[in-house]
C-alpha cells in the first residue's frame, strides 16, 4: 500500500575541508564547497558535495519532497569525444547504469541507492507518488521506494505509451503521440497493482503533453491530422481537453491562441506552459498570424492567457541550458521563469562549472544540477551545483 512516509536522516557524505579548491577548478575559478542546509541556502549558485557515483549523463532525476534522486544514466565517453573519432553519437549498452544516488538538502548528505532491476536513462522522465518514484525500464514499469531503498517491477500493457504522470494516488502512462494511430492510455493503481485503460480523449491525431492538476489531467495537443509537406515552418494552434479527477469523463476546453508549447507545470494556482517567442500559425482562423509559444491556463474553465512578460535578450551561447520543472519555477533553454513574479532570468553558469550542464531537478525552491561535460577536454564533470533564486525573484 502506498502511504506518505518520512525519509530518515542518512549518513553524511565526505566533505572538503579548509575551503580548498575542488577537483576540476583552479585559481580564481575554484568554488567553495557549500554546506548550508536547504532552508538557509544563499541566493545564486553554490557547489555541493559530489555524489558517490561515477559522472554520467542521461540520468533520471526526481524530487521526493526530502531527497533528490539521480538514477541510472550513461557513463560512457561524452558525445563530443565519440564524434571527434568520426562515429555517430550513441549509447553503448555496457555503459548504461543501474545504480544511483540520493541527496538530502536538509542534512547536506548523500547515500547510494540500491541498483535498479534494469538499466535506466532519462529518455522517459519519472513520476513521483509520495516517496515512490516510477520510471520506464526495459519493457516494464519500475517502482523505487525511497524510504525502504527497494525496487519493484510491474509489467506494462503491451500497447502502452511511455510518458508518466503521477495523480494523487495513481500513475498515468500516456501516449505522447497519436499522430499515426490512436494508442490507448492507462492508469496504474499501485495499492491494488492493477491497470485500467482510460477513455479515449477527444483530440484525435495529435502530438500530446499532459500535466496533473487538482481539476484532473490537462492534455495539450497539436493537431497533426492535416499536416502535409507544405506545412514546413508552420505550427498548429494548440487544442486542450481535461480528464476530470474520476478519470471517466473528458471535457474539451476552449482553443488556445498559442502554438508549440514548452514545459507544462501546475503552479498550485494554474497551469503554465513555459516557452518564449512566437511562431506562425496554420491552419484555421489564425493562419499566418504569429502566436506565442507559451501561455497560462486557468482551470477548471480552461481560459488561456499569454505569459505576462517576454524574457530578456541575452547571449544564448553563454547560457546554461538546464530543463527542469518545479511548480511555479521552470528552467528551460537557458532561462528561468518564475510564475510568482512573472520574471524571466538568464541562467549563466557558475565559475568552475562544466560547459554543458547535466540533469537538473527542483528541490523545493532550489535547483540542483548533477554533473555535466567539459567540452574542451571532452571530460565528464562530477560536480554538483545548487541554484537558489534571489528573494522576491
Amino acid at each position: 500500500m502506498l502511504k506518505s512516509r518520512v525519509t530518515p536522516t542518512l549518513l553524511a557524505a565526505a566533505l572538503l575541508l579548509m575551503g580548498c579548491a575542488l577537483p576540476g577548478t583552479t585559481g580564481s575559478e575554484a568554488a567553495v564547497l557549500d554546506q548550508t542546509p536547504a532552508q538557509e541556502a544563499p541566493p545564486g549558485w553554490s557547489r555541493l558535495p559530489e555524489a558517490p557515483i561515477s559522472p554520467r549523463s542521461d540520468v533520471a532525476a526526481a524530487w521526493t519532497g526530502s531527497e533528490a534522486l539521480f538514477l541510472g544514466g550513461y557513463s560512457g565517453p561524452p558525445c563530443g569525444a565519440i564524434a571527434a573519432g568520426g562515429d555517430v553519437c550513441g549509447m553503448e549498452a555496457q555503459y548504461l547504469e543501474r545504480d544511483g544516488a540520493a541527496f538530502n538538502p536538509a542534512t547536506m548528505s548523500w547515500r547510494r541507492t540500491a541498483a535498479a532491476p534494469t538499466r535506466i536513462t532519462a529518455s522517459f522522465p519519472p513520476a513521483v507518488l509520495n516517496d515512490h518514484v516510477f520510471l520506464i525500464g526495459e519493457g516494464s514499469l519500475l517502482e523505487y521506494d525511497a524510504d525502504r531503498d527497494r525496487w519493484q517491477t510491474h509489467p506494462l500493457p503491451s500497447d502502452s505509451g511511455r510518458s508518466l504522470i503521477a495523480t494523487d494516488d495513481s500513475v498515468i502512462v500516456l501516449s505522447d503521440s497519436n499522430e499515426y494511430e490512436a494508442l490507448p492510455d492507462y492508469v496504474y493503481d499501485p495499492d491494488v497493482d492493477t491497470w485500467t485503460q482510460l477513455p479515449d480523449d477527444p483530440l484525435g491525431k495529435a502530438l500530446r503533453r499532459g500535466v496533473w492538476t487538482p481539476h484532473g489531467l490537462l492534455l495539450s495537443a497539436s493537431d497533426v491530422s492535416t499536416i502535409d509537406l507544405d506545412d514546413a515552418g508552420w505550427s498548429h494552434p494548440l487544442q486542450a481537453a481535461l480528464l476530470e479527477p474520476g478519470l471517466k469523463t473528458w471535457r474539451t476546453l476552449p482553443p488556445f491562441a498559442q502554438v508549440n508549447g514548452g514545459s507544462l507545470s501546475w503552479t498550485g494556482q494554474r497551469v503554465i506552459d513555459v516557452a518564449y517567442g512566437t511562431s506562425t500559425a496554420r491552419p484555421g482562423a489564425e493562419a499566418g498570424t504569429p502566436l506565442p509559444n507559451g501561455g497560462t491556463i486557468t482551470l477548471p474553465s480552461g481560459i488561456w492567457r499569454g505569459l505576462a512578460q517576454q524574457p530578456p535578450a541575452g547571449d544564448e551561447e553563454a547560457a546554461w541550458r538546464i530543463n527542469a520543472v518545479g511548480g511555479p519555477l521552470v528552467s528551460r533553454a537557458g532561462l528561468l521563469y518564475d510564475d510568482r513574479s512573472g520574471i524571466w532570468t538568464s541562467m549563466t553558469p557558475p565559475a568552475g562549472a562544466p560547459d554543458v550542464p547535466g540533469v537538473g531537478v527542483w528541490a523545493g525552491d532550489s535547483l540542483l544540477v548533477f554533473g555535466g561535460v567539459d567540452g574542451a577536454r571532452a571530460h565528464r564533470d562530477p560536480s554538483v551545483w545548487r541554484f537558489h533564486p534571489s528573494p522576491g525573484h
